[in-house]
């Protein structure tokens, strides 16, 4: 039986990679859409935030499994990691919601940004989707 821990390890790690995965995807197709230079850098400063925060994410992780191995029972150590993370999680919303309204402005002025709009809104939303169940656990 997995222990509130184990849990919440495993989605806030599942969300780190998810941060991950999507600012690589995301940097990968980048050069292939067209995209004005102001937005291109929104966007991949988005992706080094998002990598940042995974970073972040794993390195909290990383001392929350060591209190808990060296001091399973030191109850404020434990929390203060795990309101860490909290915190951390917090962190993707508002350079992620200030990216997506910029795209969905710009798709809307311009067609032709339509694709790299979308690209974001998916991306930002798999990013999003994983954050509820590390928060909740």
């Amino acid at each position: 039986m997995k222990t509130d821990f184990q849990t919440f390890a495993e989605d806030t790690h599942r969300c780190a990679m998810a941060l991950l995965h999507n600012a690589a995807y995301i940097l990968k197709e980048l050069p292939a859409i067209d995209l004005p230079d102001p937005l291109r850098s929104e966007v991949i400063r988005l992706c080094e935030v998002w990598v940042g925060i995974k970073h972040d994410l794993l390195g909290t992780l990383g001392d929350l499994a060591e209190t808990l191995r060296k001091t399973p029972t030191e109850a404020e150590a434990i929390d203060r990691h795990c309101g860490t993370i909290q915190s951390i999680l917090g962190e993707i919303f508002e350079p992620t919601d200030a990216t997506v309204r910029a795209m969905m402005n710009a798709s809307r002025q311009n067609p032709d940004y339509s694709l790299a709009s979308l690209l974001i809104v998916e991306s930002a939303g798999n990013v999003l989707g994983s954050i509820p169940a590390a928060l909740s656990s």
